[in-house]
């Protein structure tokens, strides 16, 4: 998962709610009948984008569920994360980013993201060494674009399958 942003307001009477955005999301699109992540503190769900607009540095979100002002309020303060298979050409910016594993364990550098059919993985060079890792969700752990650093919890047997 990818932290897109937090809820800051409400807009109007109908459930819309206002988004300050990460920097690094500027290229980001969230659409129609996509699912993000929200957290809090204390709880953790998926909401689905019923429409969004962009206006500046924000975003302007209305999730099917929420159609008051009063649900709308209860969003402030959370923190929205978008999922992996939701970003399409914006991946490519993932190139140069270190891999770690949740271990701490170093897989290299990202030199590529190649699609294959439905699939795309992380093409990672490692020294001399090419490791092919599955871009989705169950082995990406965290994306940190600040730091420019992938955590994966690869299954067992990844690193060698390649080779």
């Amino acid at each position: 998962m990818i932290f897109f942003g937090k809820i800051l307001k409400i807009k109007g009477n109908k459930g819309e709610i206002v988004i300050g955005l990460e920097p690094y999301c500027d290229n980001f699109i969230l659409k129609r009948d996509q699912v993000v992540i929200l957290k809090s503190e204390k709880y953790i769900r998926k909401q689905k984008i019923e429409y969004s607009k962009r206006i500046n540095s924000k975003f302007i979100l209305k999730f099917y569920d929420i159609n008051t002002i009063e649900e709308a309020y209860k969003l402030i303060g959370y923190s929205i994360f978008i999922l992996d298979k939701m970003i399409q050409e914006e991946d490519k910016c993932m190139i140069h980013f270190l891999v770690r594993d949740i271990h701490e364990k170093l897989w290299g550098t990202v030199r590529d993201i190649k699609q294959f059919g439905l699939n795309k993985v992380f093409e990672i060079s490692n020294n001399d060494e090419i490791i092919y890792v599955p871009f989705s969700d169950e082995i990406i752990h965290e994306i940190r674009m600040n730091e420019r650093l992938i955590i994966i919890d690869p299954p067992e047997g990844l690193w060698d399958l390649n080779k």
